[in-house]
């Protein structure tokens, strides 16, 4: 996940190296990789829901919310 103005650049297609992460966030940030289950993305996005905002996830995830409905599609 990230906020809107943390990312400096963009992830070309290849090899992802840590020269690459540092170029892509430049501050003290973090990052990290992490397999999660369908559920426990279901519990990210009701996160999503109770805070009224949501961040980046993956291409693989297309999120639409409402005040009081959301529709996850994930590939």
């Amino acid at each position: 996940m990230f906020n809107y103005g943390g990312i400096r650049v963009k992830i070309s297609a290849g090899l992802v190296t840590i020269a690459s992460a540092f170029e892509l966030m430049p501050f003290e940030n973090e990052l990290v990789v992490a397999e999660l289950t369908a559920e426990k993305v279901v519990d990210l996005v009701s996160y999503f829901m109770k805070n009224k905002e949501a961040y980046s996830l993956s291409k693989h995830f297309q999120l639409v919310m409402s005040k009081a409905y959301y529709s996850l599609k994930m590939n």
